[in-house]
């Protein structure tokens, strides 16, 4: 089973439901499925296909990013 199957599952079954706890910032599973979604679209939308490699992104380079200037990785929409 593909992980995008068991979100996919998550999200019918217990869309609500806390997934993701960061300090007082908490995610439900629907939420985090959506923000899942736009990062894969932003991949693809890059030219990343299935199975491709993605380095990972140390946390602070998303200071930079230009939609949300002086923000974090963690507050950037």
């Amino acid at each position: 089973m593909h992980l995008t199957q068991t979100l996919h599952r998550a999200v019918q079954q217990n869309p609500e439901r806390v997934l993701t706890v960061d300090g007082e910032r908490t995610r439900t599973v629907a939420e985090s499925a959506a923000r899942i979604a736009r990062l894969a679209g932003g991949l693809h939308s890059l030219g990343v296909t299935a199975g491709g490699r993605v380095p990972r992104i140390p946390t602070g380079i998303w200071s930079a990013c230009s939609r949300c200037p002086g923000r974090t990785a963690s507050s950037c929409r």
